[in-house]
């Protein structure tokens, strides 16, 4: 059995907007441990959100991973998710 621990940490979310829209930048962190102690990535978030019914909805989200990225130590486990997505 693999066993891939992962923790997904929120950083700073700073939201702007007026009226019945704003935009959402956040700031992520995830920690993989898979045979090596803690490697990292790191990116951002931007979302769009928008109010519906009252309520307010995510409508559009993209990321950015930083560069800082190791995928030598993600390229196995993200070609499982892949596999297991198809």
């Amino acid at each position: 059995m693999k066993v891939v621990y992962h923790n997904l940490v929120v950083g700073t979310v700073v939201i702007e907007g007026d009226g019945d829209e704003a935009t959402a930048e956040w700031y992520w962190m995830v920690v993989f441990r898979k045979g090596v102690p803690g490697i990292v990535a790191t990116g951002t978030y931007y979302d769009k959100l928008k109010k519906i019914e009252g309520a307010w909805k995510c409508v559009h989200s993209r990321h950015a991973v930083d560069a800082n990225w190791p995928r030598k130590y993600f390229e196995d486990l993200m070609a499982e998710h892949a596999a297991r997505s198809a």
